[in-house]
């Protein structure tokens, strides 16, 4: 391509981020999780890339807890009634107990 003009800048956008386990954030939703679940929460970035990134970039301690994410961003996207359920339990809990611990 001769004549062809052009300038290429590369930039990055976000950053990646670890937020500390040892927070009363994720102590207090560590607790929810196990009571709503009966299953002791595994700290782990395989859920793939997030927008929490932007906003730990600030430091803000960040978590995420969510449904299954085997169907997202996936024709037919979708969760189950007891899933979105037991998101509500655990994030009441989480609420109801923020102000009555020092974790």
């Amino acid at each position: 391509m001769k004549d062809f003009d052009y300038e290429l800048r590369l930039t990055q956008g976000s950053y990646p981020f670890k937020t500390n386990t040892d927070t009363k954030l994720v102590k207090n939703i560590d607790v929810a999780i196990e009571k709503v679940t009966n299953r002791v929460p595994k700290h782990s970035t395989a859920g793939g890339t997030s927008d929490a990134r932007f906003i730990a970039a600030f430091g803000i301690d960040v978590i995420e807890f969510g449904v299954k994410n085997d169907t997202i961003h996936s024709i037919n996207e979708r969760t189950t009634v007891e899933e979105v359920e037991g998101l509500y339990e655990v994030f009441s809990i989480l609420i109801k107990n923020w102000n009555t611990t020092n974790r």
